[in-house]
C-alpha cells in the first residue's frame, strides 16, 4: 500500500492572546448607552459593562508573508490536523483583578455571536439581554467560586476559566431567552467551526451588585493550528492538488478524493463520506391488491 502523502499543517502554535478590543458600556442616565473603547485597566461596577474581544486573525506564510486562513484553536486532538505528540488541551481565560478579597457581584458571559464592539447596538449589555445574539452566562460567581484563584503577588485575586470547546451549553447558565441552554449546542466548538467566523472570540462582565473592581489584563490562552501551506511526499508525476476536506476542512490531497453518497456532487475525503439517504432511495412498494374493493357491498353510499 502506497503512503498518504505528509501535510506541513500539522504545526501547532500555543498562543497567550491580549484583548484586540477592550472598554465598557455606562449602563446609566439617558439611552442610548454607547460602547467606549479603553485600554487596560477597565472598570466593573453596578452600571459599568467590561467586554473584550480577542481576535484569532490569520496565519501567514512565513517566507512570504502571505496570508492564509484564520488559526483554529482547538482543545481537543483532531485526526489528520494533529501534530506529532499532540495531547488535549483547556483554553485558559485570566482576569487579573484588583480584588483583595472574593465577591459575589460578577458575571462573567460569552459572546455566541461576536463582532466588533460599537455604537449602543453591539455592546456587552445589548449582547447581554437581546435574545437574538445570546450571550451565555458561563459563571454567577460567589464568593465560594473556584474560579477566584490568588494572583501569585498574594494579596489580589484572579478569575481563571478553563475551557473545553466541547462542553455543551447546558453545563452553563444559560441566556437572556433560554435557562438552561439546549444540550445540542457546543458553543465554543460551533463558533470556531461555522463558515462565518470572524475569527473574534469574545466575553463580557456585569454586576448583580455594588462592586468597585478594575480588570488590569486578560489573557487567553491555549492551543491553534497553523493552516497548511502544502504538502511533501506526493507520488512523482501525480496529477492533483492540496485541497479541503468539504465536511471537515482537514487538508487531503485531490486525486483521492470521492463523490460523497448523501451531498450531490460533494468530493470528500474517503474518510469522511456519507452513505446516500435511505429516504432518498428506498420506495415503497405497494401489495398488489391495494386499492381494490373485494367484497359484496356494491354500494357504499
Amino acid at each position: 500500500m502506497a503512503s498518504l502523502p505528509t501535510y506541513n499543517a500539522t504545526k501547532v502554535a500555543v498562543l497567550s492572546l491580549s484583548p484586540s478590543q477592550a472598554g465598557y458600556v455606562e449602563v446609566s442616565g439617558p439611552e442610548p448607552w454607547v460602547w467606549v473603547e479603553s485600554s487596560l485597566p477597565v472598570s466593573l461596577t453596578r452600571f459599568r459593562e467590561p467586554g473584550f474581544s480577542f481576535d484569532f486573525s490569520i496565519s501567514h506564510d512565513g517566507e512570504r508573508g502571505l496570508a492564509l486562513a484564520p488559526r483554529l484553536p482547538f482543545t481537543a486532538v483532531t485526526r489528520d490536523l494533529a501534530g506529532t505528540g499532540e495531547t488535549s488541551s483547556v483554553w485558559t481565560l485570566t482576569f487579573v483583578t484588583s480584588l483583595t478579597s472574593k465577591s459575589p457581584a460578577p458575571n462573567v458571559y460569552m459572546v455566541r455571536s461576536p463582532s466588533p464592539w460599537s455604537g449602543s447596538t453591539n455592546t456587552p449589555f445589548t449582547n447581554r439581554m437581546n435574545s437574538g445574539d445570546e450571550s451565555i452566562l458561563i459563571e454567577d460567581l460567589t464568593s465560594a467560586s473556584a474560579s477566584w484563584v490568588l494572583n501569585p503577588n498574594g494579596s489580589t485575586y484572579d478569575l481563571v476559566y478553563e475551557f473545553d470547546f466541547l462542553t455543551t451549553a447546558d453545563n452553563y447558565l444559560g441566556s437572556a431567552s433560554f435557562f438552561p441552554l439546549s444540550s445540542s449546542i457546543r458553543p465554543f466548538f460551533d463558533l470556531i467551526n461555522s463558515s462565518t467566523w470572524n475569527g473574534l472570540v469574545q466575553f463580557h462582565l456585569d454586576a448583580e451588585s455594588a462592586i468597585s473592581m478594575s480588570v488590569s489584563s486578560v489573557v487567553f490562552s491555549g492551543n491553534v493550528h497553523d493552516w497548511h501551506t502544502g504538502v511533501f511526499g506526493l507520488p512523482l508525476r501525480d496529477r492533483g492538488r492540496a485541497t479541503h476536506c468539504y465536511i471537515t476542512g482537514e487538508p487531503y490531497f485531490s486525486t483521492t478524493a470521492v463523490q460523497d453518497g448523501y451531498r450531490d456532487n460533494v468530493l470528500v475525503h474517503s474518510d469522511n463520506y456519507d452513505p446516500a439517504d435511505s429516504l432518498d432511495t428506498d420506495f415503497f412498494t405497494p401489495p398488489p391488491g391495494e386499492g381494490v374493493v373485494d367484497d359484496e357491498i356494491t354500494d357504499v353510499e
